[in-house]
């Protein structure tokens, strides 16, 4: 599961947004999860969130990783990285199909 924190507002929130939603397309099976904290500010206080964006990763009910800002790439790594069926290959193949560079 990716749970990603953001706002409402722009800015590099988005940019992490769009780059997750393109994921979500590629790999369907992966649950994903976002929550702007302008409107759930109790799951926000819940989870301690501090800096957004922020990209937790979830694993058989336990957090596997957390990424603090808006460096696509590292969110984008985290992903292929908790990924039991692809390749960084096929990941950034596939993302520049979809539109991601």
């Amino acid at each position: 599961m990716v749970v990603h924190f953001t706002t409402g507002r722009w800015g590099s929130y988005h940019q992490v947004g769009s780059l997750l939603d393109l994921i979500a397309k590629k790999k369907p099976d992966v649950i994903y999860v976002k929550i702007i904290i302008d409107t759930l500010k109790s799951v926000a206080e819940e989870w301690a969130m501090e800096t957004l964006p922020t990209v937790v990763f979830i694993k058989e009910g336990k957090v596997v990783d957390k990424i603090v800002g808006g460096e696509q790439y590292v969110v984008w790594s985290a992903v292929v990285k908790h990924s039991s069926s692809a390749t960084q290959d096929f990941w950034w193949g596939g993302l520049t199909k979809c539109g991601w560079q």
